[in-house]
């Protein structure tokens, strides 16, 4: 009890709880907005090459889900292996779009 007080007398004691429990001190400040903002505010532009790896991905993608749209990869002979292959080139295809629209207007989300 006696060692408690005097931590919390203690000037950088109280300065490291204070950055280490913000939400404790303060609940209304969330220290993950604030790094979102700088981030934000940085201005951070992708490179050429995360371009370049982007749409080489989105190829990937739609080309694979039209693949197996097609049964390029082998007509499966079994009805559930089809209808697989049309429920995952349909995934496929949409993710591609998904990254696509996200390539060309710069969203960065954490879906």
């Amino acid at each position: 009890m006696k060692r408690d007080k005097e931590l919390e007398n203690n000037p950088e004691f109280r300065e490291y709880r204070r950055k280490m429990h913000q939400s404790l001190v303060n609940p209304d400040d969330n220290p993950v907005t604030r790094e979102e903002e700088a981030r934000a505010e940085t201005g951070r532009k992708p490179t050429l090459m995360q371009y370049l790896f982007g749409a080489f991905m989105i190829v990937v993608y739609v080309g694979m889900g039209i693949l197996l749209m097609i049964g390029f990869l082998g007509e499966p002979t079994n009805l559930l292996w089809k209808i697989c292959n049309y429920v995952v080139g349909v995934i496929l295809v949409i993710y591609g779009i998904w990254r696509a629209i996200r390539l060309v207007f710069g969203l960065d989300t954490r879906l």
